[in-house]
C-alpha cells in the first residue's frame, strides 16, 4: 500500500490545471508538465509551500502537515525541495 494516494493526487492537479496526459498519466511528459505548472517561482524545484499551494488549489482537502508529508513521502527528505532530477 502506498503511504500517499499519487494517482488521485496527479489526477486531480492535472485536472485543475487543464493538463491533458501525455504519454500516459505517469508518462515523464505530463508528470513534468505538473512539476513546471505547480514550480510557481520557477526556481526548479517544488517547495513545501508551492506542494500545499497546488493542492489546495486543485481542491484538495489537505492540511498544510499533510502536504508536507506528501513531499517528504516522495523525497524522504524534510529540507530539501523536490526537483524534477529525482524522477529522471
Amino acid at each position: 500500500m502506498e503511504p500517499w494516494p499519487w494517482t488521485g493526487v496527479l489526477e486531480t492537479i492535472a485536472k485543475h490545471y487543464d493538463l491533458e496526459p501525455t504519454g500516459g498519466l505517469f508518462g515523464l511528459e505530463t508528470f513534468a508538465r505538473i512539476f513546471d505548472t505547480i514550480d510557481a517561482d520557477r526556481g526548479g524545484s517544488v517547495d513545501m509551500g508551492e506542494m500545499y499551494e497546488a493542492l489546495q488549489d486543485a481542491g484538495m482537502d489537505i492540511t498544510e502537515e499533510e502536504s508536507t508529508l506528501c513531499l517528504v513521502s516522495s523525497t524522504r527528505m524534510v529540507t530539501k525541495p523536490l526537483s524534477l532530477g529525482h524522477f529522471t
